[in-house]
């Protein structure tokens, strides 16, 4: 999907694209972009598809953040095992990424029911919905939160924290 989708991104004007990477970052299709990363991102460390990315939360983390570049900032989520943090760290120190944050958790404060509320989060203070269903999405939004803030203070972006209350909450999943 990624060597198709690079192409649209391009032609269609895209000014941001977010690109999940799939399992893995360094093995990743994600890193034949030519575009280096304005931020890259790891988000969870869990003990998922051990036989691919590693039998610890360190190899794990190791192998998500073959997505790092040089001179681009890398934002984590607070809230990962000890292990993969340290692993994130050495990781982004080798590569030389310009900067490291550990994104806070965002706080789950309402909604979500069986309604199909939306959950309301804060982080840094701010209140907001997440249109995208399921818990982990509260991690997420955490960490979305401060990779657009490292943006904000890039000062190449116009983000307001309105901007991205509204992003978060209008965003969806097709299907």
């Amino acid at each position: 999907m990624i060597p198709l989708s690079s192409p649209f991104t391009v032609n269609a004007g895209v000014d941001v694209a977010v690109v999940e990477v799939g399992m893995g970052g360094k093995d990743d299709a994600t890193n034949v972009r030519r575009k280096g990363p304005e931020v890259a991102i790891v988000t969870s460390i869990g003990l998922d598809h051990t036989e691919f990315l590693g039998d610890t939360h360190a190899k794990i983390a190791t192998t998500k953040s073959g997505i790092f570049r040089k001179g681009a900032p890398a934002v984590y989520s607070a809230g990962i095992p000890m292990e993969a943090e340290e692993a994130i760290l050495a990781s982004a120190a080798s590569t030389g990424c310009s900067q490291v944050i550990a994104a806070p958790l965002a706080e789950r404060i309402g909604g979500g029911g069986m309604g199909g509320a939306p959950v309301k989060a804060r982080w840094d203070g701010i209140e907001f919905d997440i249109g995208i269903r399921g818990g982990y999405q509260v991690e997420n939004a955490g960490v979305a939160f401060a990779a657009l803030r490292v943006m904000q203070a890039s000062g190449g972006w116009d983000i307001t924290d309105s901007h991205i209350c509204e992003g978060m909450s209008d965003a969806r999943i097709a299907g």
